[in-house]
């Protein structure tokens, strides 16, 4: 009896030093940092158009312009850098994202930032556009 509770005292000894190993931070369940709604103005770039990304964990997007929304699929290339596609002509754009400033950025498009839904600043061209252009649903 005496040598079964020293194996018994040994397995569970085991068991806990084996649980308490640090094996590095891995992220479970954790959506791709790309996934979420983004807006763009490129009324910076005297453009019209304020675009609207959704990306979705599945690896498809679609960029919501004024008069329509256009699909299209996206890739990590590695950690914070993307490719996207648009489906109607196979166009590819650049997206890196700063995790510091929680933005994407294009390399094609400097001046350009393109901000979480939510999170953007509000800018003098937004606050014209919005106060010029009332909303239709109200």
């Amino acid at each position: 009896m005496k040598g079964g509770l020293e194996i018994l005292v040994l397995v569970v000894a085991a068991v806990i030093v084996c649980g308490c190993t640090d094996q590095g931070t891995t992220r479970v369940n954790q959506p791709d940092p790309i996934v979420g709604v983004w807006i763009e103005d490129l009324m910076d770039i005297n453009s019209p158009y304020i675009v609207t990304f959704t990306f979705f964990a599945d690896g498809t997007f679609t960029a919501q312009i004024p008069d329509r929304p256009i699909p299209g699929h996206w890739t990590r290339l590695r950690e914070n850098q993307y490719v996207v596609t648009y489906d109607f002509a196979e166009e590819t754009r650049s997206f890196i994202y700063d995790p510091d400033s929680d933005t994407l950025s294009e390399p094609q498009y400097p001046s350009l930032t393109i901000y979480r839904a939510l999170k953007m600043p509000i800018s003098t061209t937004i606050a014209q556009t919005s106060i010029a252009t009332p909303n239709p649903t109200r």
